[in-house]
């Protein structure tokens, strides 16, 4: 019977766990380089949908709150898209109201307001003290009905406001609201 010894230096065997160790190295930095370039174009695919809304919504003008439309057969955005047209639409009608307040407001004020200028052109043109004290009077009268006038716009432009952002109103018993007003 022959005994057959092998020996190997150390630094063969060092060289041989180098490159077996490279070699796995870089085979599997390779596979997760092109697993991460291929996340990043799965990503990019996926994520087009949205940033073509982003890309839509950026470029619309301040007041454009018309509805927005879903392109390129993009359904899963679709949730997204009615909420968004549906917030756009009440803005939309809140912003009509402001206008309309707006518009209303000043027409009803414009009346009292003449008024106390013709009041006071007609004092300042009398020399009569009597004259003056029933222009001031009349004055302060077109004032208290012009403060009336506006907190009633006021109240009007609030519910205008509530209405147009989807107020609910609800029924109330007519007693006891006069129960809580008189007492």
């Amino acid at each position: 019977m022959a005994k057959i010894q092998v020996a190997e230096t150390r630094a063969n065997r060092d060289a041989l766990a180098s490159r077996v160790l490279a070699g796995t190295l870089w085979g599997h930095g390779s596979l997760v380089l092109v697993a991460l370039l291929l996340v990043s174009i799965a990503l990019s695919r996926m994520l087009r949908p949205i940033n073509q809304l982003r890309d839509t919504v950026i470029a619309r003008a301040p007041s454009d709150l018309s509805a927005l439309h879903t392109t390129d057969g993009y359904r899963e955005l679709q949730p997204l898209i009615d909420a968004l047209n549906q917030h756009m639409a009440r803005l939309q009608r809140l912003l009509d109201a402001q206008k309309h307040f707006a518009s209303r407001a000043a027409h009803q004020l414009r009346t009292p307001l003449a008024l106390l200028l013709t009041q006071a052109e007609h004092a300042l043109r009398s020399n009569d003290t009597t004259v003056m004290r029933e222009s001031l009077t009349a004055m302060c009268d077109t004032l208290h009905s012009a403060g009336r006038l506006t907190q009633s716009l006021l109240l009007l432009g609030r519910l205008e406001e509530g209405i147009a952002t989807g107020f609910d109103p609800q029924p109330v018993a007519l007693d006891d609201l006069c129960r809580l007003r008189f007492t």
